[in-house]
């Protein structure tokens, strides 16, 4: 379950140079992000666009992150790259 969101966080620490912990330690991230609507999103990225939402430059993500409509996917990573949900996440 949320394999989708694992592969995204996962190449987007894995771009950035930390880790990400199994799923399953990951905190309750609600009421700020809904899960499944964080794994519907990172659904919606091919391959290659993977690479480029999660490494890109800026104005890239923002164009996918348009396109497709990850606003939530684009803040949560945000979170997860260096805010609130760093050390909670990451290792």
């Amino acid at each position: 379950m949320l394999t989708n969101l694992f592969r995204v966080t996962s190449e987007m620490g894995g771009c950035n140079g930390f880790s990400i912990k199994p799923i399953e330690q990951w905190p309750d991230v609600s009421p700020e992000f809904d899960i499944n609507q964080l794994d519907h999103q990172a659904a919606l990225l091919a391959d290659e666009q993977l690479l480029v939402f999660v490494d890109g430059e800026e104005t890239e993500v923002a164009k996918l992150t348009q396109d497709l409509k990850i606003h939530e996917l684009n803040d949560f990573l945000n979170e997860v790259f260096d805010g609130f949900l760093h050390e909670k996440i990451a290792l």
